[in-house]
């Protein structure tokens, strides 16, 4: 699969907790509701990296509440070449915010959390 760039996307195979999963059930659905028809996981990470410049202390409250975020539910996201600097921008974020252990799996939900707040 490649972008119209003719660049090959970033795909993220992560495991996460029943309470993480939620939150991205939660933004797809939201983010399909808004677009009238039915979005992808990576819809939403599009929407959360376009649109936010800093992350709001609320969804690092939230994430925060959500951890730990590991667990063992399959999901992947895929991040597009062209949003890749935008996704690496919140991973930087959240691991200067919340400690060093904050990467891939925080970032994809800290997205979520942009799209759907906390449930």
């Amino acid at each position: 699969m490649t972008t119209p760039s003719g660049k090959s996307p970033n795909v993220y195979r992560l495991h996460i907790s029943q309470s993480a999963f939620e939150v991205t059930l939660a933004a797809v659905h939201n983010i399909s509701l808004r677009n009238k028809r039915h979005e992808a996981l990576s819809a939403v990470l599009h929407e959360a990296i376009t649109a936010y410049s800093t992350i709001p202390r609320k969804v690092l409250d939230d994430l925060s509440a959500l951890h730990p975020v590991r667990g063992d539910i399959p999901i992947i996201a895929i991040v597009t070449s062209d949003l890749q600097p935008g996704f690496d921008r919140i991973r930087s974020e959240l691991k200067s915010l919340l400690g060093p252990n904050c990467g891939t799996r925080e970032a994809v939900i800290a997205c979520c959390l942009l799209v759907a707040p906390a449930i």
